[in-house]
């Protein structure tokens, strides 16, 4: 009966101080809310972007090298255990105009397994001379479909050695898991920062070798990518790459410096046998002015003779006759030489001429192609054993700076709700106090009437712990559904990528 009546006396105190009751849920609430929230802000991030990454197959790993990459590197990588696959992958930096201002721009080659684009306008090439561009390209510089982008070289390096097209068609726009914000890569040509990106057909890049190799690691999607396992897995087959590397790099060198010196002696052929031809070419042309000073000494030779024979002529009428047929005879032999010579001589004129223009041209041919075997043996010498670099998604800046950002919510939410809860703990004190010093004469009656002293204090524990919990159980299940939301929606601003939380 006591206990009946002690209850009724419960519920009749929160009916009578009702303002009171929902304030300490309402401060509880707040506290919880905001704790609940925030905290769950960040494994929502989280949980967000691998999802992303894992629907996109963003590599895990991304293999580079000083010298290249072939395809018994990727070969020799897609044989490591844990090595779910591995693309090669051709990049290069470029440069456009765009209303009179230059602009870097990144090609990359378009993979269909790994890396895959987030189309959001049009479609992806299908054939040589397309591309998908980056969607900033159209949001900061106004390409539209349709639109020809043309683009050059920005180091020494000619464009035929690094695309067979150099004006390609816009087919559509896309996004990249690579770029989650609206920074992009920083580039050592042009002013030091890519302003996009463009996906071409592997078949339009010339590049002697291939300028990296992704990577996926077996089982590592079915992981959370901001997980310590994630990372050991990751680590495990970095380590393993790093361990093939060595062999690898030795196999890229001893093939440049073949090709190298291939290359260095068939240009000293090529000298060689211009060299060659120039020396044959004067030596004819040397033989024929020979020949032609012969020729003029036969001629005086013969005017020698035509001189005796007119001599003759002079000397006697018996042998008169015979005389001029043997100065006719000899006149016309002497034009027919004159003739001759005359022809011979503009021959050799026009083939000195010839040579002359040939050798200056051929003559400065070799000089530079001997100036640039130097240079190429001085270059060959200098080469040294390449290495491989084995990074990460700790090494792309967006991936990064997005983590970072998702562990500051986080420990903004363990900061913060501390005055929350502090704030609740002194309002619940100070109400509860107030509540028993204005219930002194009741309790008093309480113990005339036989309570003890727990049951007394039973009460107001209740009233107090009733009225948290009621708060917290309230302000967590909002608090969990409202703040994540408000927060990643704020943060879509600055990772348009990801649109999906």
């Amino acid at each position: 009966m006591k206990k009946k009546a002690l209850a009724k006396e419960f519920f009749m105190s929160i009916k009578k101080t009702y303002n009171r009751f929902i304030s300490i849920c309402l401060i509880v609430m707040l506290g919880t809310a905001f704790f609940a929230g925030v905290k769950a802000t960040e494994p929502d991030m989280q949980k967000s972007a691998d999802l992303f990454f894992d629907d996109s197959k963003l590599m895990d790993i991304r293999v580079v090298s000083t010298l290249g990459l072939t395809e018994d590197d990727v070969t020799a990588i897609s044989a490591i255990e844990g090595v779910e696959s591995a693309i090669p992958v051709y990049t290069y930096d470029v440069l456009t105009e765009k209303d009179e201002k230059q602009h870097v721009i990144k090609l990359m080659s378009e993979t269909t397994d790994m890396n895959k684009m987030t189309v959001t306008e049009g479609r992806m090439p299908q054939k040589s001379g397309e591309c998908l561009a980056d969607w900033l390209l159209k949001q900061n510089y106004g390409y539209k479909i349709g639109d020809k982008i043309t683009i050059s070289s920005g180091d020494d390096k000619a464009m035929e050695d690094i695309v067979n097209t150099q004006t390609y068609t816009i087919t559509g726009f896309g996004k990249s898991a690579y770029y989650l914000d609206l920074t992009r890569d920083s580039s050592m040509i042009g002013n030091g920062s890519m302003s996009g990106f463009l996906i071409i057909p592997e078949d339009n890049f010339t590049l002697e070798a291939f300028t990296e190799i992704d990577v996926l690691v077996d089982g590592a999607r079915a992981l959370d990518c901001y997980s310590d396992a994630y990372e050991d897995a990751v680590d495990e087959v970095t380590q393993k790459i790093k361990e093939i590397a060595g062999a690898q790099c030795e196999i890229r060198y001893a093939e440049v410096v073949r090709e190298g010196e291939d290359a260095i002696a068939e240009a000293e052929t090529e000298v060689s046998d211009g060299e060659k031809k120039l020396a044959d070419a004067k030596e004819e042309l040397e033989d024929g002015w020979e020949q032609l000073a012969d020729a003029k000494k036969e001629v005086a030779e013969g005017q020698a003779k035509l001189a005796d024979a007119k001599a003759q002529a002079a000397d006697g009428a018996k042998e008169l006759n015979a005389a001029k047929d043997k100065v006719a005879d000899g006149e016309k032999k002497l034009a027919d030489a004159k003739n001759e010579i005359k022809e011979n001589e503009q021959k050799l004129t026009d083939g000195q001429a010839e040579y002359d223009a040939e050798y200056e041209e051929n003559h400065q041919k070799l000089e530079d192609a001997k100036a640039d075997i130097i240079q190429a043996k001085e270059d060959l010498a200098g080469i040294e054993v390449p290495e491989w670099y084995a990074l990460d998604r700790n090494y792309i800046t967006t991936c990064v700076a997005y983590a970072q950002d998702s562990e500051r919510i986080g420990n903004i939410g363990n900061v913060f709700p501390v005055i929350f809860f502090l704030v609740a703990a002194l309002v619940s004190l100070t109400t509860m106090t107030r509540m028993v010093e204005e219930e002194r004469v009741q309790i008093g009656t309480l113990k005339a009437l036989g309570y003890r002293k727990s049951s007394i204090a039973a009460k107001y524990v209740m009233y107090a712990f009733l009225a948290t919990m009621l708060g917290g159980t309230i302000g967590t299940l909002i608090g969990q559904i409202v703040f994540p939301a408000v927060i990643m929606n704020a943060y879509k601003i600055a990772y348009v990528t990801l649109t999906d939380f």
